[in-house]
């Protein structure tokens, strides 16, 4: 049997390879997993500096109601301008690596902007 953070990297995978951001509940649910939201950082953090390539996948998870990733460079999200430029600058390596033949959305997207990106946000 996969662990959670297993479980999360393998559908931030398939994520990145169809061309999609998500949000927290709804990569929980399509994982398998229930996550408190102090769970979340840690398994990120794993995942992220595990990861041998490029780009980071992390940065596919967004703030539903923010619509920006819940931490930029390994710290929590606070909305600097330069953090809010490494989270776009991410998203678009991760989309050119991963799903070329889509553009990664222009972030902030909270959850509820999801259906002016239908076909990059998966809500």
């Amino acid at each position: 049997m996969s662990t959670k953070k297993e479980r999360i990297r393998d559908e931030l995978e398939k994520l990145a390879t169809q061309g999609y951001v998500t949000y927290y509940g709804v990569l929980a649910k399509r994982a398998g997993v229930s996550l408190g939201h102090h769970e979340w950082k840690p398994i990120l953090d794993q995942i992220s500096r595990a990861g041998k390539v490029a780009y980071d996948i992390t940065f596919l998870v967004l703030n539903a109601n923010k619509g920006w990733p819940g931490q930029v460079g390994f710290k929590t999200m606070k909305g600097t301008s330069q953090q809010k430029h490494m989270a776009q600058q991410e998203l678009d390596r991760v989309f050119k690596a991963c799903c070329p033949r889509k553009n990664a959305p222009t972030l902030p997207v909270p959850k509820r902007w999801a259906n002016r990106y239908p076909d990059t946000v998966l809500s």
